[in-house]
């Protein structure tokens, strides 16, 4: 019996080295799972600087007006990974030569549109973010060779000089919501108010210099606006502004409509992006109205960013003016 049992134990330990064996043989080894590559975030800090040459093309029922241009602008914003609120800062200029062209003498100058911005803004959820903006514009003429009596300035002709000035204030609402990370919407909504104009004209013949305008506040009129974007690869973005301001004034009034199409080329390996835009500006004031064509080419330098969220997202400005940063 003690023999029939040694031999049962010897079997059932035969039997579970096989099992054992066959056990490990048939085990699969399975890849080790895939590493996550989390979006890169490149801290609170973020932005872009912009050099731009414009042409312009400017008609009206008086005269035609053709200018080359430098556009300078650049977006800086503050969005702490760990708070829902955030600051954002624009500032643009657009400096002009132009040729006034009519039956006349022609006549040239220059002009500066600048625009100024500070935003707080605010990220409900990472597809949703409100803003409250404040915009100033200042624009300043200065025309020269104005002789021509087919061509008036402010009601007045036969000038050999003129000069305009104008400063708008904005206050408003703003808001931006991500359909994807690579397309997004933007909207806004603002009141407008004419903080001061002047004018002051030349006579050619008599050489009197006068001047008009006011520094006091204006009435109010209001700005609404808004933007698309769209990436079609992680090069290629396409985006489409409009903008309409109503400006009122107790001298008068001035009102635009602009439209603007953009592309812009990112590439790869660089913080620099190509892009090209064309736009239209209508403007109707209570001295006339004019067309104006807009062909845009330049270079964007941008820092920080990378989420796929609304943060690291800018949001845009329009001038009173009918300029979009």
């Amino acid at each position: 019996m003690r023999n029939f049992n040694l031999g049962l134990g010897l079997a059932g330990s035969l039997l579970a080295l096989g099992v054992a064996k066959a056990t490990a043989a048939d085990v699969v080894t399975l890849p080790p799972p895939p590493e996550v590559i989390p979006v890169q975030d490149a801290g609170p800090l973020f932005g872009n600087m912009r050099f731009a040459i414009d042409g312009r093309y400017q008609q009206n029922s008086a005269v035609t007006n053709t200018w080359p241009a430098v556009n300078l602008g650049e977006k800086f914003s503050y969005e702490p990974a760990n708070s829902p609120f955030g600051l954002q800062a624009n500032l643009n200029a657009d400096g002009f030569l132009y040729a006034l062209e009519s039956n006349g003498p022609p006549a040239s100058g220059g002009r500066l549109d600048t625009v100024a911005a500070l935003h707080g803004t605010y990220a409900i959820d990472g597809s949703t973010k409100l803003g409250i903006y404040a915009s100033l514009t200042d624009q300043a003429h200065n025309l020269i060779g104005i002789t021509s009596t087919t061509y008036s300035y402010g009601g007045r002709s036969n000038l050999s000089a003129a000069t305009f000035t104008r400063n708008d204030a904005v206050v408003g609402l703003e808001g931006m919501y991500l359909f994807q990370p690579t397309a997004w919407v933007e909207g806004h909504l603002g009141l407008t108010n004419t903080l001061g104009w002047g004018r002051s004209w030349t006579d050619a013949t008599s050489g009197a210099y006068t001047t008009a305008g006011t520094v006091s506040p204006q009435p109010l009129g209001f700005q609404v606006g808004g933007d698309i974007r769209y990436g079609l690869n992680p090069n290629l973005s396409l985006r489409a502004d409009v903008n309409y301001n109503f400006i009122n004034m107790n001298a008068g009034f001035d009102q635009n409509l602009s439209a603007y199409a953009t592309a812009q080329y990112a590439f790869d390996d660089s913080p620099f992006a190509a892009f090209t835009q064309a736009g239209l500006l209508y403007d109707v004031n209570d001295g006339g109205s004019y067309t104006e064509y807009i062909g845009k080419v330049g270079l964007i330098y941008s820092f920080g960013g990378g989420t796929e969220t609304t943060r690291g997202k800018l949001f845009h400005v329009a001038g009173t003016t009918g300029t979009i940063d």
